[in-house]
């Protein structure tokens, strides 16, 4: 099973309470009527790279859910905003009673303002690495992180190969109309899935959370100001 956020936004009223807000109040203001989340909160992405950064949910680096040889994530645990801290002490009714609906599954509740998620550096980098076909090796070279890469290769038809080899197999001149050609079909004798080689590169965490940081984030920015509006959240499996 896969793990997802529940996250609510909350809004610093003028006597000093919370309230927790609505999918209408976060409409886009030059559309009218449409709504950018219908839900409750913001973010519903099952990305467990945000999940690391956001609370050290899921921070691993590997998925301890898939069989050995799955896919690797990174080197090392993302740095988190912060570890999960609970609910804050003056939590709107509208975001407990919909926690204690999750009673049974949820975990790691917590909550981060606004002021936290920005002032976060989000140009920390991380390093990846894992076994690549050639159209991920030739993305790498071309400056662009690897679609897929695997822990191990392991499979009877699978060789894996050095960088030089790799290079070899690419082709020097190959550039960004070669990808498709380089690209695996999945057919059973499919030579571009045959080939594999182990790299390490640098990712950016803002990389990682496009999604949360251009499509997310900027429905907060509206709401008020930087410690006034929060996100608080939860997870389950």
């Amino acid at each position: 099973m896969g793990t997802d956020i529940h996250d609510y936004v909350e809004v610093r009223q003028a006597d000093g309470t919370w309230r927790a807000t609505t999918a209408d109040e976060r409409t886009r203001p030059c559309v009218e009527g449409i709504t950018i989340i219908p839900q409750s909160g913001i973010y519903g992405d099952r990305n467990y790279d945000v999940f690391g950064i956001l609370a050290d949910v899921r921070n691993e680096t590997r998925s301890k859910h898939l069989v050995p040889g799955g896919p690797y994530r990174q080197k090392a645990p993302y740095v988190p905003i912060s570890k999960p801290r609970g609910f804050p002490t003056d939590v709107s009714t509208e975001v407990v009673e919909a926690a204690d609906w999750w009673s049974c599954e949820a975990y790691s509740h917590s909550h981060l303002t606004l002021r936290e998620v920005m002032e976060f550096d989000w140009t920390q980098e991380v390093t990846m690495h894992g076994w690549v076909t050639p159209a991920d090796f030739l993305r790498h070279r071309l400056g662009v992180s690897p679609q897929y890469k695997w822990e191990d290769v392991s499979a009877r038809r699978r060789v894996k190969v050095s960088l030089e080899k790799m290079a070899d197999i690419v082709g020097a001149e190959a550039y960004w109309s070669d990808i498709q050609r380089l690209e695996p079909t999945g057919g059973l004798f499919d030579w571009k899935d045959r080939y594999y080689t182990k790299l390490e590169w640098q990712v950016k965490y803002f990389e990682v959370a496009v999604y949360f940081l251009g499509q997310s984030l900027p429905q907060l920015w509206r709401l008020g100001a930087p410690d006034d509006v929060r996100l608080v959240f939860w997870f389950d499996n």
